[in-house]
């Protein structure tokens, strides 16, 4: 088994108590029919609210039906600026889409999108996501082109650019 599958089945594993890593898995993948960048991102909620508690956001119970107001808005605002995303050097910004919390309840999944974006050649990204709250958090990312192959980076406090 890889890398990548070592971690997603120790992530899977680690739901069923408090979580030992710090991990955050981020898809990206071109949509040509409709010229869309669309990102899927996997993050543990309770390191989501550690990190937007240190930017003074407390008690937001992400994912509960007790979630204050305005919660969504604070998640993109925290992702437009630790997750920098730039396509022919140029900065994108992301449309919010959603948000769904998974089976195992530790997990959100964050759904954006880039619209009206037309083939590209150079994409490089900076992801900081959560690196502010935990030293040894990991951030990985699957870039999916049409007709190129699949781009795969493992990130961390001391690593968190690169480019395709």
């Amino acid at each position: 088994m890889n890398k990548l599958g070592c971690l997603l089945l120790f992530l899977s594993l680690s739901a069923f108590a408090a979580h030992p890593i710090h991990l955050c898995k981020s898809d990206l993948e071109y949509h040509a029919p409709s010229k869309t960048l669309r990102l899927s991102i996997a993050i543990f909620i309770d390191d989501l609210e550690v990190a937007l508690r240190k930017q003074g956001h407390d008690k937001l119970f992400i994912g509960t039906e007790r979630e204050k107001v305005g919660t969504d808005v604070l998640i993109l605002n925290y992702l437009q600026e630790r997750f920098l995303l730039k396509i022919n050097q140029k900065a994108l910004t992301y449309q919010w889409i959603g948000k769904e919390t998974e089976r195992d309840m530790m997990t959100l999944r964050i759904y954006l999108e880039i619209p009206k974006m037309n083939q590209f050649q150079n994409f490089s990204f900076e992801n900081k996501l959560l690196i502010e709250a935990f030293s040894d958090q990991k951030n990985i990312i699957e870039l999916k082109l049409a007709g190129k192959k699949p781009g795969y980076w493992l990130l961390d406090k001391d690593k968190f650019v690169g480019q395709y």
